[in-house]
């Protein structure tokens, strides 16, 4: 009985976004959270991320601070990944626009327009 429910268990894992594939993508380490001060913390979390647009390498999760993933690939091929909060993203039907500032000196500008949508990411403006 207890190995019927552990298959069970397994099986609703499995089929829910614990397999990677290319419309998700999970998270098994420390993501950014704010603590009730206000300082960032980073936890011990498994996160996963939906394609959000089919369009644009935009994902969306369940995650209240940074509900929004970015996977972004640079000239030289290696894949990046953009946490997003909901202040940062402006979602307007079809146009998708978000704007972040981060530490870093990377600065990434990137502008997509498809049949009938536009999406524009720019980091560090």
């Amino acid at each position: 009985m207890m190995r019927n429910n552990i298959l069970l268990i397994c099986l609703f894992l499995s089929l829910s976004c614990f397999g990677q594939d290319k419309d998700s993508i999970r998270f098994y380490k420390e993501m950014p959270h704010y603590s009730s001060d206000g300082k960032l913390t980073w936890q011990r979390d498994t996160v996963c991320y939906k394609k959000f647009l089919p369009n644009f390498d935009l994902y969306k999760s369940s995650n209240k601070e940074y509900p929004y993933l970015y996977k972004y690939k640079d000239n030289k091929g290696e894949e990046h990944y953009f946490f997003i909060r909901q202040k940062d993203i402006e979602i307007k039907g079809k146009k998708v626009e978000i704007k972040m500032y981060d530490e870093s000196s990377e600065e990434i500008s990137v502008y997509k327009m498809s049949k009938d949508s536009i999406f524009s990411f720019k980091l560090n403006y």
